[in-house]
């Protein structure tokens, strides 16, 4: 269905000269020199084509099939990476399209960079912002070795199978608060996965970090949550990233971290 898919796609974007490229599972990316109004001409004649083409898989017929598009624009001037732009278009196609109920084509709205790069629960960053600061980070040498502190909270499974995920969303809230209230104002914090932070400190030796680590471990320790008045304990994993040139493989690193912390426990 994809190949078939593809090659309807490919009918329309083609004679304007855009790259088709696969860019995920079931998503499909076309880049090119065109206008604003040109994309989205050309991402609604892609819309309508395959919901009104009939496809042939095994002997059946299937019509109807809807799709979602983002569009985002690379103007002459603007910096931004080819990166940014797939990251601003990815961003067009979940939260103008899909969240509005499918079927339609948006354009990238400056509003969707709050709700990617700010965590919704905890209103700490995301790794998304981080991906985008590491890269500011990277420009000054005094900045390594760049340390992250990978977070975990134990035991949250068991309080949201006690407490409900109501209250295991409170303890989150509360972690964030924990660590906002412990680490420096310039290291950056954000919430990576449901129930693990990362902290990114800059410019500290080995010792310092353990230093760090002990704090945070402490801070949770004699911290007593309201929610379940109880209190938590967190596992740390430290990476450490000692020149820019590991800046492209940092992010795999972390979570081969996290996937050995995952196996071990």
């Amino acid at each position: 269905m994809l190949r078939q898919v593809a090659r309807e796609i490919k009918a329309v974007v083609e004679p304007s000269d855009l790259l088709l490229a696969r860019y995920g599972g079931e998503e499909f990316v076309a880049i090119g020199r065109i206008s604003t109004a040109e994309a989205v001409q050309l991402g609604e004649a892609v819309r309508q084509r395959i919901e009104h083409h009939q496809f042939v898989y095994q002997g059946h017929t299937v019509k109807n099939i809807t799709i979602s598009g983002g569009i985002a624009h690379l103007g002459e001037h603007d910096a931004l990476s080819p990166s940014d732009l797939l990251e601003k278009a990815d961003q067009a196609l979940y939260w103008g399209a899909k969240e509005m109920g499918r079927n339609r084509i948006a354009m990238y709205q400056g509003e969707y960079d709050q709700r990617l790069f700010v965590d919704s629960l905890t209103g700490l960053h995301t790794t998304h912002y981080l991906r985008r600061k590491l890269r500011t980070l990277c420009e000054q040498e005094n900045h390594f070795p760049i340390s992250f502190l990978l977070v975990d909270i134990r035991g949250m499974r068991r309080i949201n199978e006690r407490y409900g995920f109501e209250i295991g969303n409170q303890v989150l809230v509360d972690a964030s608060y924990v660590l906002k209230r412990t680490m420096r104002t310039d290291d950056v914090i954000c919430r990576c996965l449901d129930d693990e932070f990362l902290v990114v400190v800059k410019g500290l030796s080995d010792c310092e970090i353990e230093l760090v680590e002990v704090r945070i471990a402490e801070a949770f320790a004699v911290h007593t949550f309201p929610a379940i008045g109880l209190t938590v304990t967190c596992d740390i994993t430290v990476i450490q990233m000692q020149s820019r040139e590991e800046e492209a493989h940092i992010f795999e690193r972390i979570d081969g971290s996290r996937e050995h912390y995952e196996q071990s426990s």
